[in-house]
């Protein structure tokens, strides 16, 4: 029984840590992003061959589009917190898609820091979709939300 509870407090810990993890993540790039809103026209003042004008939008635009991946990662990294089966799948598709990136990288240029993405990525896709402690996790939250509605 105690192994049983071992795995369950490592699942914790790993969820947890993830959580955190996504948690500064997506800060960074809210703070990025409103640097790069209100610093725009001087970004855009550094690359004249592109005009004033288009530069500053260029920018305005690519701050947005930051701000609403920092938005969807302050949501997946509460949802993770909170053991929400929906921000577990969220976080599969996401790594998914890095992971498929980066391999498609590594076919056109080796490089040693794609390749530790690869196992990056690949080990947190075991551990949200095969790891049977951390999927319970998710998986018995769910249920006694469930159970609390009736």
């Amino acid at each position: 029984m105690k192994k049983n509870n071992d795995k369950e407090r490592t699942a914790l810990i790993i969820t947890r840590v993830y959580s955190v993890l996504n948690w500064i993540g997506a800060i960074a790039s809210l703070v990025l992003a409103i640097i790069i809103i209100v610093f725009s026209s001087t970004l855009a003042s550094l690359m004249p061959e592109i005009g004033m004008d288009l530069g500053s939008g260029v920018f305005i635009f690519l701050g947005i589009v930051i701000f609403l991946i920092g938005l969807l990662g302050v949501a997946v990294a509460w949802g993770l917190w909170n053991f929400k089966n929906w921000a577990r799948i969220l976080t599969l598709i996401f790594v998914g898609l890095s992971l498929l990136s980066t391999i498609l990288g590594l076919i056109t240029a080796f490089d040693f820091w794609q390749l530790i993405w690869v196992v990056v990525d690949g080990f947190i896709i075991y551990v949200f979709g095969f790891y049977k402690p951390v999927v319970h996790l998710f998986y018995d939250a769910f249920l006694a939300k469930k159970s609390t509605r009736r």
